[in-house]
């Protein structure tokens, strides 16, 4: 921004940067840490009914 001579933020377009950003934080907690799935595990929470 600085290289381009910018001085002034656009408000909306910032706006819309941290709306996004907080989406994103957002959705991070809610999902799961990791991403390895594997096919043969049984549902999450499911008992072994033997």
């Amino acid at each position: 921004m600085v290289e381009r001579g910018e001085k002034e933020l656009h408000a909306p377009t910032l706006a819309a940067a941290i709306t996004a950003l907080d989406g994103e934080r957002r959705i991070a907690r809610l999902l799961p840490r990791s991403t390895s799935h594997n096919p043969d595990a049984p549902p999450a929470g499911a008992h072994d009914e033997t």
